[in-house]
């Protein structure tokens, strides 16, 4: 039983990181696209 709910958790927090890490990465990817975009004008 608490083995499961150990498991249950550790999961949750390699997800949340992960989607943080996800959001980061669109973050700085979406703000690279901006400055190339202005770049080349």
């Amino acid at each position: 039983m608490l083995r499961n709910i150990l498991a249950t958790i550790g999961f949750w927090v390699v997800v949340k990181q992960g989607y943080d890490f996800y959001c980061e990465y669109n973050e700085l990817k979406k703000e690279n696209e901006f400055l190339r975009a202005h770049q080349n004008k």
